[in-house]
């Protein structure tokens, strides 16, 4: 690249400035990559600094030539009409210097493969995850177990047998809102031992970072839309879930037997 020259990348520009500073940081990215004396940003709207600024800025800087990157998806208004105006006005203004516009981003030919690069990273990233279902949720409830009664003794292997072998307490359901050590929301079962002593059981952890906590919040809610399609009421749905999850029946199983159920195609 001749000497003097300036990469100037244009994006929209937002109201949102951590989506502004995203395209700032791609600049420096860029600049470390290609072969200008230097790359800077500009955007059309909303923000700081405009198109007009950023040429005059690089020119005054000593750029003999200003090439324009439009980091837009699609030949709309603002790639046909609006860049190309302002860097026609730019170019009467510096008479001396080559101003130029490349093609613009969607119009890339290796577009196509950085959208093949995402798909591919994403099924890559599902194939390393644990196959996770309802019965997946019910594993991760059983790893609170086996659980041993303080008072009697009696130990219950898993939450079936403890959904079966204990009596409700006095709060209905059993469910309720509890926190951890390191104050991170659960939801707790309280269920009452034959000896009479009340058990507690964290089986739904809100905030836990860890890699199974997160992928039964992940196929929980993904559940949850499912049922919503079927037109269950998401609320109703993550309760019946619940309720599931902790050895109940509930509607919902009907629900998740027409949502597996292949659809005729005659």
């Amino acid at each position: 690249m001749a000497k003097g020259s300036h990469l100037v990348l244009v994006a929209h520009g937002s109201r949102r400035q951590s989506a502004n500073q995203e395209v700032v940081e791609l600049g420096l990215r860029l600049a470390s990559v290609v072969s200008f004396d230097a790359v800077s940003v500009a955007f059309l709207e909303l923000a700081e600094p405009s198109i007009a600024d950023a040429i005059d800025r690089a020119i005054d800087a000593g750029a003999t030539r200003v090439v324009v990157l439009p980091y837009f998806l699609s030949e709309g208004r603002h790639v046909s009409e609006d860049v190309p105006g302002l860097l026609e006005a730019a170019s009467e203004r510096h008479s001396n210097v080559d101003i130029v516009m490349t093609s613009y981003l969607g119009q890339s030919p290796v577009i196509v493969d950085v959208l093949k690069a995402m798909v591919e990273a994403v099924a890559m990233e599902d194939q390393a995850k644990p196959p996770m279902s309802l019965v997946g949720l019910r594993s991760a409830v059983d790893n609170n177990f086996p659980k041993t009664c303080r008072n009697c003794g009696r130990i219950y292997q898993n939450v079936d047998d403890f959904i079966l072998d204990t009596a409700l307490t006095m709060q209905g359901g059993g469910l309720k809102q509890g926190f951890t050590d390191e104050e991170q929301a659960i939801v707790e079962l309280l269920r009452n031992c034959q000896c009479g002593s009340t058990l507690i059981s964290p089986f739904y952890s809100r905030r836990s970072s860890s890699d199974l906590a997160s992928e039964c919040r992940h196929q929980f809610d993904k559940l949850v839309s499912q049922m919503a399609v079927s037109g269950k009421k998401p609320d109703v749905a993550r309760e019946e879930l619940r309720q599931v999850i902790t050895g109940g029946y509930g509607d919902i199983l009907e629900q998740l037997k027409k949502i597996a159920r292949p659809r005729r195609t005659d």
